[in-house]
């Protein structure tokens, strides 16, 4: 597979089966922007979980959006398709699946 490499961006991001996913706080975008359609999670709660001797917070219930990259829209136009998963590993590979088809329309 070859490199993500994207255009006019600064820093390092994750990249995420090729593509990249940009978190801040409770808000994650995954995918090319330049693309038609990008995915959002929004992280609604978050549940403790033992990890060896301390508690961390993990994702319990994420809302799972593909928007439009399409900025001449309104907000409220842009949105395509939404659905509440319980955490991050289904919301992402739901997501995923979601956008794939969509960018390939």
């Amino acid at each position: 597979m070859a490199e993500y490499k994207p255009e006019n961006i600064e820093g390092g991001y994750i990249i995420y089966k090729g593509k990249p996913l940009v978190r801040h706080q409770g808000f994650f975008v995954y995918g090319d922007l330049s693309e038609r359609y990008a995915l959002y999670l929004i992280v609604v709660n978050t549940k403790k979980v033992k990890v060896g001797d301390r508690e961390e917070d993990v994702p319990d219930n994420v809302i799972v959006q593909i928007m439009s990259t399409d900025e001449s829209k309104p907000t409220t136009e842009r949105l395509v398709k939404q659905s509440m998963e319980s955490g991050l590993y289904n919301a992402l590979d739901i997501g995923i699946e979601w956008l794939n088809r969509q960018n390939k329309q």
